[in-house]
């Protein structure tokens, strides 16, 4: 093998291994629910697997007499290099399968076998490519470099640009296709006679055939299968997928809206058929009379956004959201498109702590944030004490902090350790300097006359209507005092950036 095919070869080892990496964490990343663990364990295996191949890589090269442009072992060497692509190409599919009948972490010694075909890689084609002499360490160093340089460039490129642009399934194939034509290269200098030389570039061309012919059948029900896992079943499809560099969103046929592989709202602003308890973001009228300026962290599918857009006394609604595939979900849904329409509804996309920092001089009567699980990986970003202290700095004298608990202790003993005066209707902390009372009085009218772009909320010449609105009222006008909260928190931890209490001392399964 000259050294400038080794160099080559080393080059899209690389490139071909980082953003493969990329894309089996993008699916860990929804296969486990976000659980804190998934990367650092894939990250592990993969690891572990690229030692494993560098160690039996070292086996062959010790057995193998051979000197720089030597072409006879080309040919096994592309065989190598055509099958650890294919493993690689079957990591994601293979991955889907399993959750729907075991844990995730059944599945990480796929990672391991694809990362060490792929790492073996690199010692072989500098064993082959570098001659023993003098200037065999410059050589290595340079080829090295190459590996160096495709593992970068496919990091940023698959990462930042292609994750945009196309599906996983796509980009997966996109691998193996540029995997199939590095092992055709490297048939194509080696000595082989040319029958087996054509046979072998015929091999090549027929894997790649194979993958693109094969791919529909293999990721068919990729995220519903990631996402639902041992709730899996054939007849669970969703009707919308948006995938983009941030995350995987997706939308049931119900409306439910799930982020990266976690249920994250529904499409829903009806008291009536309430599939996401969207009463949490009605029953703020009960409390605050009206709140001028508000702050929205988390838009998701914007049910939330679009009543709380539509609270009596709102004039102006920022919304912080991280994801902007989120808006192509928003705009293809009648129920909540015409939040993007709205004249008071500024959205930003960006990190909603970062946000914040960003805008020191922005006060708001009202802060929301529907966050997802508290144990889900980062999310102590939003869960902190240091992040609900910077955001109760961004509240006016008298202003509301409302959030998202997901019934953990921990994050109920944050919210109370910040915030004097506090209330819980249901899993939402309401929190303030101020006392908190609802009233009654001003919030039955209030609710019976909401309405959402000129449209009533209530049909009361429905016969159950009355019904329906009666329960509303009681969901919303029933909540627990600070006093009872506290008492039932003993051994809570309050949570910090270093702790990352949410995150490490509680559920992790990602189930």
């Amino acid at each position: 093998m000259s050294f400038a095919l080794a160099w080559v070869i080393a080059f899209v080892s690389g490139f071909v291994a980082l953003s493969c990496e990329i894309l089996w964490y993008r699916a860990y990343s929804v296969g486990s629910g976000g659980a804190p663990p998934a990367f650092g364990m894939m990250l592990g295996f993969y690891l572990l697997g690229i030692a494993a191949g560098a160690a039996a890589a070292r086996r062959v090269c010790r057995g193998a007499a051979t000197s720089a442009g030597d072409a006879r072992f080309l040919g096994p060497l592309g065989a190598f290099v055509l099958a650890a692509n294919a493993v690689s190409f079957l990591v994601v599919p293979l991955l889907a399968r399993i959750v729907t009948v075991a844990p995730w972490q059944a599945s990480l010694p796929l990672v391991a076998l694809a990362a060490g075909s792929l790492g073996a890689i690199l010692p072989l084609a500098s064993h082959f490519g570098v001659a023993p002499d003098d200037r065999a360490g410059w050589r290595v160093s340079w080829i090295f470099a190459g590996n160096i340089a495709g593992a970068t460039i496919g990091t940023l490129l698959t990462g930042y640009v292609l994750m945009d642009l196309w599906p996983l399934p796509v980009l997966a194939l996109l691998m193996v296709v540029f995997g199939c034509a590095a092992a055709a290269v490297v048939f194509a200098r080696s000595s082989l006679p040319l029958p087996n030389r054509l046979a072998s570039l015929a091999a090549c061309a027929v894997c790649a055939i194979a993958a693109v012919a094969a791919r529909g059948a293999l990721f068919d029900g990729l995220w519903e299968r990631l996402t639902f896992r041992r709730e899996f079943a054939a007849g669970k499809r969703f009707v919308q997928v948006k995938e983009n560099r941030n995350d995987v969103i997706c939308v049931a046929a119900d409306l439910r809206v799930y982020g990266g592989g976690l249920y994250d709202g529904a499409l829903n602003t009806s008291l009536r058929d309430d599939v996401n308890n969207v009463w949490r973001a009605y029953g703020l009228a009960a409390y605050l009379k009206e709140p001028r300026d508000v702050l929205v962290i988390g838009m998701s599918g914007g049910a939330w956004s679009q009543v709380i857009a539509h609270l009596p006394g709102v004039e102006r609604v920022t919304i912080v959201e991280i994801n902007p595939g989120y808006l192509d979900v928003i705009a293809a849904h009648p129920q909540v498109s015409g939040l993007l329409r709205n004249p008071k509804v500024d959205i930003a996309i960006d990190d909603g702590r970062r946000w914040l920092r960003r805008h020191p001089d922005r006060k708001f009567d009202l802060i929301v944030q529907n966050t997802s699980q508290h144990w889900r990986a980062h999310s102590t970003h939003l869960l902190s004490r240091e992040h609900l202290e910077l955001a109760k700095s961004r509240l006016l004298p008298g202003g509301h902090f409302y959030f998202n608990t997901t019934e953990s202790p921990d994050v109920l003993m944050t919210g109370l350790a910040v915030f004097p005066h506090a209330v819980l209707l249901w899993n939402f902390m309401l929190a303030s300097e101020a006392p908190l009372i609802a009233d009654e009085a001003r919030f039955r009218p209030t609710l019976r006359s909401f309405e959402i772009e000129g449209r009533p909320v209530w049909d009361f010449a429905r016969e159950s209507e009355e019904t329906a609105f009666e329960a509303a009222v009681g969901k919303c006008l029933h909540s627990a005092p600070r006093d009872s909260i506290r008492s039932a928190l003993r051994g809570s931890t309050v949570i910090t950036d270093d702790n990352m209490a949410s995150e490490w001392a509680t559920r992790v399964d990602g189930r």
